[in-house]
């Protein structure tokens, strides 16, 4: 046996562990003189994929665990396993501030499963028992004194009551664990408070690795290839950082999803079909990362790919940094009853949407690049919350701001886009392949805090309905996207159509006006119905005011200070009668028009700086 050893005489009850406690026939015992790491290869480990290594890495572990039959004092230290491939039949155990730490300093997550060639050290889990972990990490059922069960779902009552005890500051670092068997769990740790995983690769298991009720515990540099669940977080893990992983779950070989008897048993399946929860036949999709009662998890720069959704998330609150997900057949995020916030996420899932909303979801998502179908899959009408913004996708042209809430009842966007030929009002409309019908539809999507654009299809007509919606304490630009240029009409659904602009600022560049006559009583005969405090820009529009309408008149018993400029715009009035601004029935309620300026040749009878009058018209003659 390697190593130097001395003769304790004071010892007579310790037993022989073969690695540093050696008991001689006459039973004295020789104590290993050593210092840091407990070597596995002391307790008879041999690393060549061939022996049964399981015994021998336990009993390094045990070594340290100094455990009394009470289990309360305290153990710990660092357990070393050199390059190699360790086959092993069972479970390895660890226990409070343990760590197992491998060597993968040559070749990093190179992998090589044979035992002569092999890049680090390997952990082969040769099972015949299915429903096995490889390495578990997990404390003791109080009553009958034997470890928490493979599929047993901890919470944190548990814990907190000490039906189960906990397990401090456990440590699992720069090993590879791997199977070609069917396997349940690479990893888990289940009640590690405190507790660390770094530069880990599992591979080959149906859940690659799991964390089961735990706080303030750190994951990074995980390289994951499992089956069906990469990384699973459940029930209570609270406070935690998982940085730098990617995750697949490419090892599922069948076709199809997850066979009925392997759903991991902490899958969430209440409300099965349910739309607005959990739709028919999600328990049994392939996940990266699985998210069930958990707070305040943040990944950091995660890769996501090959499975059926990239981030499940139920009862959690969840943040993504940097998040890289693709090749998914359904969503790169599923939430329910969940808060997730992602910023800076990277997707390429032609054709497939970005999320699903299910109730009580709250998703907010800031600066997202990438190819995709569409933004959301579903919402539910109790989905509290969805928001994106800084959008930069190939399927817009610029970059939305969406807030939809109650199935676009009320739902916020800041670059809308309008399709009166080919859109539909129960969209978004937050790009041209998603636009909504009316600018009525747009104006409910606008968000008061910031400028808001709406994209009107080039060639295409938008009709405005007044009183509708209005357009109120906000800032808003009317443009054209695709081939040429559209067109708003003041009288394309009804009679008595226009838009509402209540202190705030409208600008409309590159579209042009038409305004037809509403009712006779000539109530109702402009594009704009201001209020309060505006500010009107035109630009590179024609205004065609048919007959004795107006480009603007005060809102039915109001007031408007309006700011006015017109930049190269060609203003005609078919029928003559035409007016820049004008009057209310029954002489009620009047406009200032200040600066209104002009960029072409108009008659200069329409330049005059100021007009206030109870009933007020800026022109009276044929323009």
């Amino acid at each position: 046996m390697e190593g130097y050893f001395y003769y304790d005489a004071s010892d007579t009850a310790s037993a022989d562990n073969t690695g540093t406690v050696i008991v001689s026939g006459s039973g004295m015992r020789f104590k290993r003189i050593y210092s840091g790491e407990v070597n596995v290869r002391w307790f008879g480990a041999k690393g060549d994929g061939v022996a049964d290594d399981r015994a021998a890495i336990q009993a390094a572990i045990d070594s340290l665990k100094a455990l009394h039959t009470n289990r309360t004092a305290e153990g710990g230290g660092v357990v070393y396993m050199p390059k190699g491939r360790y086959r092993v039949t069972d479970t390895i155990y660890l226990d409070k501030f343990i760590k197992l730490r491998g060597d993968l300093a040559r070749g990093g997550f190179y992998f090589d499963r044979s035992a002569q060639t092999a890049s680090g050290t390997v952990i082969y889990a040769d099972f015949a028992d299915a429903d096995k972990i490889c390495i578990d990490a997990s404390g003791f059922i109080a009553s009958n004194n034997q470890r928490v069960e493979p599929k047993q779902v901890v919470w944190t009552s548990s814990i907190d009551n000490f039906e189960i005890s906990s397990l401090h500051g456990v440590c699992v670092e720069d090993l590879v664990v791997f199977t070609d068997r069917t396997v349940y769990c690479g990893i888990r740790f289940c009640g590690t408070p405190n507790s660390k995983m770094i530069n880990v690769h599992s591979k080959g298991f149906e859940v690659g690795i799991l964390f089961n009720t735990g706080w303030g515990c750190r994951f990074e540099d995980l390289f994951i290839n499992a089956k069906y669940h990469g990384f699973a977080a459940i029930n209570s893990a609270i406070g935690c950082s998982v940085i730098n992983p990617y995750i697949d779950t490419t090892e599922y070989t069948g076709s199809g999803t997850i066979p009925e008897s392997r759903i991991p048993p902490y899958v969430y399946s209440w409300s099965e079909g349910s739309p607005d929860e959990n739709p028919a036949g999600l328990k049994s999709r392939r996940v990266c990362i699985y998210n069930s009662y958990c707070d305040s998890i943040t990944y950091t720069s995660p890769i996501a790919e090959g499975a059926d959704i990239g981030l499940v998330a139920y009862n959690s609150t969840a943040t993504l940094l940097g998040a890289h997900i693709e090749q998914l057949t359904l969503y790169a995020i599923f939430a329910v009853t969940s808060t997730i916030k992602s910023i800076n996420m990277r997707v390429f899932l032609p054709n497939k949407p970005l999320v699903y909303s299910g109730a009580n979801a709250k998703i907010d998502i800031e600066h997202v690049d990438g190819t995709f179908g569409s933004y959301f899959a579903f919402v539910s009408e109790w989905s509290f919350f969805n928001h994106v913004s800084g959008m930069l996708s190939d399927n817009t042209l610029f970059s939305p701001y969406v807030t939809y809430r109650n199935k676009a009842k009320n739902a916020t966007v800041n670059d809308i886009y309008i399709d009166p030929d080919g859109g539909d009002d129960a969209r978004l409309g937050f790009s041209g392949n998603n636009a909504v019908k009316t600018l009525n539809a747009a104006v409910n999507r606008i968000d008061k805090n910031r400028k808001n654009v709406m994209w009107i299809k080039g060639g295409s007509v938008a009709g405005a309905e007044q009183f509708h919606s209005r357009i109120e304490h906000a800032e808003v630009e009317i443009k054209s996207y695709g081939t040429g240029k559209g067109t708003l009409k003041s009288k394309l659904v009804g009679i008595n159509n226009g838009l509402t602009v209540v202190n705030s600022r409208l600008t409309i560049t590159g579209v042009d006006i038409d305004v037809e006559a509403g009712s006779n009583d000539g109530t109702y005969r402009s594009m704009l119905y201001v209020a309060g405090s505006c500010e009107i820009n035109l630009a590179e529009a024609i205004v065609a005011l048919n007959q004795s309408t107006a480009l603007m008149q005060p809102l039915y018993g109001n007031s408007a200070f309006v700011t006015a400029t017109y930049k190269n715009c060609d203003f005609r009035n078919p029928g003559g009668g035409g007016t820049l601004g004008g009057s209310v029935w029954n002489n009620d309620g009047k406009v200032v028009v200040s600066d209104a300026s002009f960029g072409n040749t108009v008659a200069g009878s329409l330049a005059a700086n100021l007009y206030e009058a109870p009933v007020f018209s800026v022109i009276q003659t044929t323009l």
